[in-house]
């Protein structure tokens, strides 16, 4: 892989009194914040150790920019569809900032040497940047790299050990940038030459499930709903909320009772890909089959609820949506997601909530001059 230092934008820490409002606030008001020196350009080009801290948990990477050719080459993964919506808001709001403002989140496999020299730098300096976000519970530190030997070292690293690598986060960003860097008149006007990144190794992120809020209210009742998930799977009541143990097991929680599901054995081996997941199998059993959903990326008759919603979240939704039901799934493996990427296909949207999260604006890219 081909990355290369960069001027980074960096929030005036003296000034913003809440880094979680912040994060916020930013993806509206970039622009002005730029103009009232909330964010400046870090003096020097440069490579940053990132370190992310929650309560029992500590990932560190690299931040850098990636070379948009490495993306064309198809040297970077995308593992999931995107959501057509989603891609036309994020090509908007990117042409509307003229920059990036959060990194792509990227993973590849472990290298020694990297996580070696990025351990070094944040075990023995003092962060040039540290904010704690209240919302989530973490504190964000980065490094500069300004050992040049060190820079050298971590450039040779990624180019020589690191062939590909995965996008945790990003895909709208990532599909958005090679349709601006294909068109002639964005790519005159502004640089997509390189994006901002976050690399992760695959040591450093957790995987979370990705859950399912479906309204099946115009289309049948929840016996009937029942009974038709009954042909395909064992359906047992639970006493307590729970999520799903393992793979091919489903909870759901409709009409205040928790659910738990079962596929068949015979629907699990009615599948005769390499990767079989269980919101490919939710997909066609109940969205495409039952429900008549033909387009799963765009109906509005399901919503995404990320892993890291409580129990109590996830059944108010439910409770305030007559006719609705959560689907809560068991999270993909790594190995999954990198075979599936390998093999050049790619999983059901949202099938992945990658921990740690990169909040908006503690570190960003313009995509033009420097000003």
């Amino acid at each position: 892989m081909k990355i290369h230092p960069f001027h980074a934008l960096l929030p005036d820490k003296s000034i913003i009194a809440s880094p979680s409002s912040f994060a916020t606030d930013v993806k509206m008001h970039f622009r002005n914040y730029i103009d009232t020196g909330y964010i400046n350009t870090y003096k020097r080009e440069t490579y940053f150790a990132y370190q992310i801290k929650s309560k029992d948990k500590t990932f560190r990477g690299v931040l850098a920019t990636l070379d948009i050719d490495d993306i064309i080459k198809g040297k970077v993964l995308p593992h999931e569809n995107t959501l057509h919506h989603k891609e036309q808001t994020s090509m908007q709001l990117i042409l509307d900032r003229g920059a990036i403002i959060k990194p792509l989140f990227l993973t590849h496999k472990p290298v020694k040497q990297i996580h070696k020299l990025i351990n070094e730098i944040a075990d023995n300096a003092r962060p040039l940047q540290s904010f704690f976000y209240s919302t989530i519970k973490e504190r964000h530190s980065i490094w500069p790299i300004k050992d040049k030997e060190v820079e050298k070292q971590i450039r040779s690293a990624f180019k020589s050990e690191i062939k590909k690598v995965y996008i945790a986060d990003g895909h709208h960003r990532v599909a958005v940038l090679q349709r601006l860097y294909g068109n002639k008149k964005h790519k005159k006007s502004m640089k997509y030459g390189t994006v901002i990144s976050a690399f992760f190794d695959f040591d450093n992120l957790e995987i979370l499930d990705y859950n399912r809020l479906v309204d099946y209210a115009d289309n049948m009742s929840a016996l009937e709903l029942m009974a038709l998930l009954s042909q395909s799977a064992t359906i047992t009541p639970l006493t307590d909320a729970q999520k799903p143990g393992k793979k091919f097991e489903i909870t759901l929680y409709m009409d205040n009772t928790w659910f738990k599901l079962e596929w068949k054995k015979k629907i699990i081996a009615s599948y005769k890909s390499k990767v079989v997941l269980d919101a490919t199998i939710l997909n066609d059993i109940l969205l495409k089959k039952t429900l008549g959903i033909k387009n799963v990326e765009s109906d509005q008759h399901i919503k995404y609820l990320p892993g890291n919603l409580s129990f109590h979240e996830i059944e108010t939704k439910v409770d305030r949506q007559v006719g609705s039901v959560a689907f809560c799934l068991y999270p993909v493996r790594i190995t999954e997601l990198q075979k599936q990427a390998d093999l050049g296909k790619t999983l059901p949207p949202k099938s992945t909530f990658f921990k740690p999260r990169l909040p908006n604006g503690f570190v960003s890219q313009y995509l033009g001059k420097q000003k």
